[in-house]
């Protein structure tokens, strides 16, 4: 607020002829900004709604401006780009320094602006003006918290629910904000609500919740976010092997099977027990097709956890294709066998592939079988 001592009662002549000013139009972000925080104080909100949202435009312009004066006329969502690729931990320090005073003084007339809003009942105005707000005062945590809330206000879960994990993100450690994001998944049933819970629960690193985070981004198809939250984990956190599940997560969604291999495979070395890691692998082999390596790895799943029901229903896929293939391999056999007898096909290639099938046969189709009998 300024720090203005005159008469700012609702009627006095100083803040009507503020008023009137403010009405001729043509003034600084400074005068603006007075006259509407002058008829916020003395409970005028509507009249104090169009100077600060003047103000706020104004500021984000000139911080635009001051960070990004080489970029000429361009538009606005290209200075936006710009300015936030200025203010990241790899910019030099002045502009980091710089920015953190913008968006605290972009924070606080954001405030009084949306507070002005709320108070007159117009809540698509006051998100409207929170969803520009965040390109300067988006590291401020409250900013999306009270957009999280506008979003649920207004029956928005999904722009809710991403509103409260930015929010989080901006501060992985407050307790506060996770419970706010629990709160949303609870309210809609959503199953994220259950890891939110467990990880409220347990006293959990930084880096533990930056995965958690990851997850719940790829769980709401955020998967930019996710993939940004995870390069993070890996250049801070290098020793640390559980953000290569999510990473896998990332490579499947994208059709990256090969290096899904290669993460999982280098997880399961640091875990070999760990169940989404087998599950997670034994998926992408069978996506694959490689059935044999599919079931190596659901077999080592099923002897940690015999109920994993999505591991059994796989298992069952996979041998009953074994089974078909096996008796179309055997056809197969059998007819190459009888139309180059005359040729002298080698007896020992017939056997070979008949030990193929004996060997598939012995390892998968036949247990199955037996486990059909014990079942009737």
């Amino acid at each position: 607020m300024n720090d203005r001592t005159d008469d700012l009662s609702p009627h006095s002549a100083t803040l009507e002829k503020m008023v009137e000013q403010e009405l001729k139009g043509s003034k600084s972000y400074k005068e603006h900004l007075e006259s509407g925080e002058a008829l916020y104080i003395s409970g005028r909100y509507e009249e104090a709604i169009l100077p600060l949202t003047t103000a706020a435009e104004m500021h984000r312009n000139e911080t635009f401006d001051l960070h990004c004066k080489s970029i000429g006329e361009k538009p606005y969502e290209t200075k936006v780009k710009l300015y936030r690729s200025t203010v990241t931990v790899r910019a030099p320090p002045i502009y980091v320094n710089l920015a953190a005073e913008m968006e605290k003084k972009h924070f606080t007339t954001l405030m009084i602006c949306v507070d002005s809003l709320l108070k007159v009942k117009r809540y698509e105005d006051a998100r409207a003006e929170l969803k520009r707000g965040v390109t300067i005062a988006g590291q401020i945590p409250e900013v999306w918290l009270i957009l999280g809330f506008l979003q649920r206000i207004l029956g928005n879960p999904d722009g809710a629910i991403q509103s409260f994990l930015e929010a989080v993100q901006q501060d992985i450690t407050r307790r506060d904000l996770w419970e706010n994001l629990l709160r949303e998944y609870q309210i809609h049933s959503r199953p994220e609500a259950r890891l939110v819970s467990e990880g409220l629960e347990k006293n959990r690193k930084p880096e533990e919740n930056l995965i958690l985070l990851a997850e719940l981004y790829i769980a709401g198809g955020s998967y930019n976010k996710a993939q940004s939250v995870i390069d993070g984990i890996l250049r801070q956190y290098q020793k640390n092997k559980q953000v290569l599940l999510p990473l896998s997560r990332l490579h499947i969604i994208n059709e990256e099977y090969t290096k899904a291999e290669d993460v999982l495979e280098k997880f399961i070395k640091s875990d070999k027990n760990n169940l989404d890691g087998l599950w997670n692998l034994a998926c992408v082999y069978a996506i694959q097709g490689k059935k044999k390596d599919s079931m190596k790895y659901l077999e080592k799943l099923l002897k940690l956890d015999q109920t994993h029901q999505e591991g059994l229903e796989l298992q069952r896929k996979l041998t009953a294709d074994m089974i078909v293939q096996t008796a179309l391999l055997k056809e197969n056999i059998m007819q190459q066998a009888i139309q180059t007898s005359s040729e002298g096909t080698p007896v020992e290639e017939i056997s070979k592939q008949m030990q193929t099938i004996m060997t598939v046969l012995m390892q998968y189709v036949i247990p199955e079988i037996e486990e059909r009998k014990l079942k009737n």
